[in-house]
């Protein structure tokens, strides 16, 4: 071998060296990048779930929503109908033209208007706060909850009343709240994408009604 042909390999080894170099540190910068970005979102998303489950478990009835303490005022219909969360001016998670639906529907039944409020606000929060399938699991006992409790308050108003009621009484209450809160396209069609990209299962929650009927007049 001569001296050039080795200065020659030597000096292309050299440029291969320093491209590989080169090659290595933007691989690691690109990495670095995704890193980042993965961990911008992860950091996001368990923060909003977060937010979202202790939303789900703090929200409750109280006995001055039940005895409408602090009613609101109609919402203006284009503007509540203009997003999925509508208007809620008291910030009880009811919104406030479902909420005034039921004082109007039940104006001599504080068991009613309790079970039909936590169940409207149960329904509030799924399209609210339910983005993932562990707030959903949480939203499902809340549901639940709400449902039994909603059962509760029929039978009693069934034997109140002249108790000819039964399923099919019980069928046309529930969907007539579930009409009154899914009003609109936009929330019918983003109930469906929560369920469809969210469900899960549930267990009991081991309680029904935020605010006990034993603890209401009628």
């Amino acid at each position: 071998m001569n001296k050039q042909f080795l200065r020659n390999f030597f000096s292309k080894l050299k440029t291969a060296a320093k491209s590989l170099k080169t090659i290595a540190v933007v691989f690691l910068v690109i990495v670095l990048i995704c890193y980042a970005i993965y961990a911008f979102f992860r950091f996001s998303y368990i923060k909003n779930k977060d937010t979202a489950l202790d939303k789900i478990n703090s929200t409750v009835l109280t006995m001055a929503d039940v005895m409408g303490t602090n009613l609101p005022k109609m919402p203006d219909e284009e503007l509540n109908n203009s997003t999925i969360a509508g208007v809620d001016a008291n910030n009880n998670m009811v919104r406030d033209d479902v909420e005034l639906a039921i004082f109007e529907k039940y104006p001599d039944s504080a068991k009613m208007r309790a079970a039909l409020l936590q169940y409207a606000q149960a329904l509030q929060l799924e399209l609210t706060a339910v983005n993932s399938e562990e707030v959903m699991h949480d939203y499902l006992e809340k549901w639940g909850a709400s449902y039994l409790c909603f059962l509760d308050a029929i039978d009693y108003y069934n034997d109140f009343n002249d108790g000819s009621g039964g399923y099919e009484f019980t069928k046309k209450i529930n969907d007539e709240i579930d009409a009154i809160i899914i009003n609109t396209q936009i929330r019918k069609n983003y109930r469906e994408y929560i369920y469809k990209r969210f469900m899960t299962s549930s267990g009991d929650s081991g309680k029904k009604c935020d605010v006990e009927p034993v603890n209401l007049p009628n």
